[in-house]
């Protein structure tokens, strides 16, 4: 029996498709690649003399932006010619493979969150993790009470630490309705302050930020889907088999309509989505954030989940209370081919001030550390 403690939450989910921080210019780096590049052009007595040091391998793995500054600005660097040659593609495969050396980080923190102990149902946060970098959206509420979802690419602050910090971002982008849709570009992305999450156990953990000038820290805990069975565990490969994998809890997109896309949550019989995208305001690419979620039913031993879709609005995220108002506005049905393809439909039925609209999408999963994934069981 589904009871409200399943629609309560509305914690997090999806991801921010041309996240701050990633390279669009290279969507699939190549850390073999990378390790060639790199002992032909940075494993020489001038720069490092094998595999880079610990405080490289924090600082650039992953990270081909910082490298690239780094070769502009460092007087060392600087005189070597064949970096100057090195194209924004290579450094990411560089990158990547400075990235592999630093090894996945012990516990993966994948999954929805919120105010520990449900103190304050109604937002939440899903973070994605792979490697040493956390995706987190932060489904909340605005100081008029609308739905408001910001993003946060996190790095691993050290080697063997469990705190990531980043930049939070808001997105504005075309209403949810276009079709095509068209891709949010990196302009799209303001920032509006700073936050560290720091996980003090596999369950447990500490959300800060700073946000429009405004600072607060939350105490969270992982949000248990079905307290009937246990958390999915996640681990993140460098070749995760991911069309294998039978439990779906990851980031979903459409690759070539970047900015908005959808979280999956999943537990036994039970798909928790949060979609992610724009209001329908006007009709350019500015839109408000706009985040709507759905409990979805495994239909018998199908791979087909459906459920009614609900637009939530609730307290301004710098003093929240509950409680929340929900409304019913369509319905959603996901429909997985396999553990890395799947069709997303939905009827909008022109309830809660959005128009009526019937759409479906190809979806797969959205991986943002380069050829590497993170999969759950």
């Amino acid at each position: 029996m589904i009871t409200a403690r399943f629609v309560v939450p509305f914690v997090a989910g999806a991801m921010l498709a041309l996240a701050p921080g990633i390279a669009a210019a290279d969507p699939d780096p190549d850390p073999v690649n990378g390790r060639t590049l790199y002992l032909a052009n940075c494993g020489t007595s001038s720069c490092h003399t094998s595999a880079p040091p610990q405080v490289t391998r924090n600082a650039a793995g992953g990270k081909p932006d910082v490298i690239q500054g780094v070769i502009a600005t460092v007087p060392q660097m600087m005189n070597i010619a064949s970096l100057k040659t090195l194209t924004f593609s290579q450094l990411a495969d560089i990158a990547a493979y400075i990235l592999q050396l630093r090894g996945p980080p012990a516990i993966n923190y994948q999954g929805l969150w919120w105010a520990a102990s449900g103190t304050e149902s109604g937002w939440g946060v899903n973070f994605v993790h792979q490697g040493d970098q956390v995706f987190a959206t932060w489904y909340t509420y605005d100081t008029s009470g609308n739905a408001w979802w910001l993003s946060m690419l996190a790095g691993r602050t050290s080697s063997t630490g469990s705190t990531y910090t980043g930049t939070i971002f808001q997105t504005t982008g075309s209403p949810f309705n276009a079709q095509p849709f068209p891709p949010v570009t990196p302009a799209a992305n303001l920032p509006v302050g700073t936050g560290t999450v720091s996980f003090s156990g596999y369950n447990t953990g500490s959300f800060s930020y700073t946000v429009n000038g405004v600072t607060q820290t939350k105490a969270i805990a992982r949000f248990i889907l079905d307290p009937t069975s246990q958390d999915p565990t996640c681990t993140y490969a460098s070749a995760p088999n991911l069309a294998g994998a039978v439990n779906y809890q990851d980031l979903w997109w459409v690759p070539s309509e970047s900015g908005w896309g959808v979280n999956f949550s999943h537990q036994n019989g039970l798909l928790f989505a949060t979609w992610y995208t724009y209001d329908a305001k006007n009709t350019g690419i500015s839109n408000p954030p706009l985040w709507l979620s759905a409990l979805l039913l495994q239909q018998g031993t199908t791979s087909v989940y459906t459920g009614t879709i609900n637009r939530t609005s609730g307290p301004r995220f710098d003093d929240y209370k509950t409680p929340f108002a929900t409304q019913s506005v369509g319905t959603m049905t996901v429909t997985f081919t396999d553990g890395n393809h799947a069709t997303f439909a939905y009827n909008i039925n022109a309830a809660g001030g959005l128009p009526a609209t019937t759409q479906s999408k190809s979806i797969t999963r959205f991986l943002f550390a380069g050829p590497a994934g993170t999969t759950c069981k």
